[in-house]
């Protein structure tokens, strides 16, 4: 037992304290203050079950029942002698409801029997301002930490680099794909603002899908006569291709619902821009004019369409899971969620869908339960679009430290998967995965650094 009581309950003081864990009640706040490492939390003592539901999570099992037994205590000796306007309101309308459902007897007579929730006490009802820190924005409660990530996406493994290891090349579909079509390159910048209570996420997700093409080449003489002449590949070695280049810019809300916070609803908005010249088509290109005289593939690149925008929202609800065994090394988190998307270009970008992830975390015994040492992460999610398609996208990666503080944190994660939409069918004439005949595995590379207040 980690439990000090340095006051009496009925008095401010401290409650509990365990290591840089404390739980203090100031009464001239008449409010519980919890305190760790991570953050302080105020809650006003008529909602002690809100602090035990967001806070015993971080206090060992063999504690909770003692605390829980103080926080009533104060509960009780201050409801009796300074109660909160609430609470008052409260047992008011109880008293009113008592009178009003009471049998009448006649000439205004009433009678009833109030007993132990009889008001002893009388005073001016003054309603309190909100306590905006610890409700906070959407009612997500005390701003905890944030966390950055970029992640990019190939159809080449290591984003082509097995070719100059001559592990791959282009267009050799016997082993790693590695020929440039569907979708062959992806780049996404997240933010997010983690909160007690969900998350505030930003992010702008940029990719490329590509195919060949034939284009004229030239002239060639049959039976005396000129023809022009049509082909994928230029008599300098170049390839011609067409693209389309998808940009989606996403600001969404995460808040954990209900009172054991196992529920969830999402709400986000933002614009979907198609065109073939966006960042990863540019990335594309850039990269492969930069390696040329290493021997990557080059390409000659046609505009075949006008920039298209388009505003959308989405949204999701679901359920979450999770496990973490007593001494902290292992856990697992898994959520489970239905949803859709309206957006004005309609057709495929209209969908309802279903998904889920399952995590699973590592964490030695010295890296004191900050960050995860390695976690490994499974999801699939399917949609069912307007036009009557099935998209699937699915996949597993991997996360790792390679730099920690007490309050900071630096990661890598690698993963491989598959993205099943309407662009990667037009755009891959062919595909060959033992994860899908028909569409190349994705491989992803990402970098991020997460911060704790």
């Amino acid at each position: 037992m980690g439990i000090s009581l340095s006051a009496r309950a009925s008095e401010s003081g401290v409650l509990y304290r365990n290591g840089d864990t404390s739980i203090t009640y100031d009464r001239s706040k008449d409010q519980f203050i919890f305190r760790d490492e991570k953050s302080i939390s105020e809650y006003s003592r008529f909602r002690y079950n809100d602090l035990i539901l967001e806070k015993f999570n971080r206090i060992p099992v063999e504690d909770h029942g003692e605390i829980e037994r103080r926080l009533k205590l104060v509960k009780k000796t201050y409801h009796l002698s300074a109660p909160a306007p609430e609470e008052i309101l409260q047992e008011s309308l109880a008293d009113a409801a008592k009178i009003n459902e009471s049998d009448n007897y006649g000439c205004g007579d009433s009678r009833i029997t109030i007993g132990d929730e009889k008001v002893a006490f009388t005073a001016e009802l003054e309603i309190e301002k909100l306590d905006v820190k610890r409700v906070g924005l959407f009612g997500l409660g005390a701003l905890e930490g944030t966390e950055f990530e970029l992640n990019t996406s190939n159809d080449n493994p290591l984003h082509g680099g097995l070719m100059a290891l001559g592990v791959t090349s282009f267009n050799d579909r016997s082993g790693f794909e590695g020929d440039d079509r569907g979708l062959t390159f992806g780049s996404k910048l997240s933010a997010k603002l983690k909160f007690e209570n969900g998350d505030i996420l930003f992010s702008y997700n940029s990719k490329a899908y590509t195919k060949l093409v034939e284009k004229p080449c030239g002239m060639v003489e049959i039976m005396g006569r000129l023809y022009e002449r049509y082909c994928y590949q230029n008599d300098d070695g170049s390839w011609n291709q067409e693209g389309i280049n998808r940009d989606d810019i996403d600001i969404s809300v995460y808040r954990k619902v209900g009172d054991d916070k196992k529920s969830f609803v999402q709400l986000g908005g933002g614009i979907t821009i198609l065109d073939d010249n966006g960042l990863a088509m540019n990335t594309q290109r850039a990269w492969h004019k930069m390696s040329k005289n290493n021997g990557t593939v080059q390409y000659k690149n046609y505009g075949h369409m006008e920039q298209v925008i388009s505003p959308k929202a989405t949204f999701k609800v679901g359920k979450i899971y999770d496990y973490k065994n007593d001494e902290g090394t292992f856990s697992t988190a898994s959520q489970f969620y239905t949803g859709g998307q309206i957006s004005q270009l309609s057709g495929n970008e209209n969908y309802i869908g279903v998904g889920g992830e399952f995590k699973v975390k590592f964490e030695p015994q010295n890296s004191e339960g900050k960050f995860p040492a390695v976690e490994t992460r499974f999801y699939y999610d399917g949609q069912y679009t307007q036009n009557g398609e099935i998209n699937h996208k699915y996949g597993v990666e991997a996360k790792t430290n390679v730099y920690k503080t007490k309050k900071s944190v630096v990661y890598i994660k690698v993963g491989m998967g598959i993205e099943d939409d309407h662009y990667s069918r037009e755009y891959e004439d062919y595909g060959k995965s033992f994860l899908n005949p028909n569409l190349d595995i994705q491989h992803y590379l990402g970098i991020g650094i997460e911060k704790r207040f």
